[in-house]
């Protein structure tokens, strides 16, 4: 019999697997969006929508997705980088942080607002090999 605790692990490994492939779909689905005739997102394209992406996932106010998109729009259209517009960086170093407190405050929960702040290194990023329990070798 599965006990209470496996079972709310279960479903929830299930729902971040399925909000994982709503979130991988939908980001595929924009890049998809500024893709040239041959299917590559390249150069300004793949930086549009890499743009457009972060502005989605981090912004708060959709007033100002939408401002900004529009923005992106026209780089599109002009075949221009934002990666290489100066005053677009100088723009997202000012507005993305802010929107994203914005969106951390009203929408998050305590624990992923603790998770954020959280500044241990993660695990995928420490060089440090794996420890091994000292008698790990011996067989009972």
């Amino acid at each position: 019999m599965v006990s209470v605790i496996e079972q709310e692990m279960r479903i929830g490994a299930m729902i971040r697997t399925m909000s994982g492939d709503v979130r991988d779909t939908f980001r595929d689905q924009i890049y998809d969006l500024y893709a040239d005739e041959n299917g590559k997102v390249e150069g300004y394209r793949e930086s549009c929508a890499r743009w457009h992406w972060i502005l989605l996932v981090y912004c708060d106010n959709p007033d100002a997705i939408k401002e900004y998109i529009d923005m992106i729009q026209m780089y599109y259209f002009e075949g221009k980088d934002p990666d290489k517009d100066e005053n677009w960086r100088l723009l997202m170093r000012r507005v993305l942080p802010y929107q994203f407190i914005l969106k951390i405050n009203t929408r998050f929960t305590q624990v992923p607002r603790l998770a954020i702040m959280d500044q241990t290194p993660l695990r995928y990023k420490q060089d440090q090999k794996k420890r091994v329990p000292m008698f790990s070798d011996i067989k009972w």
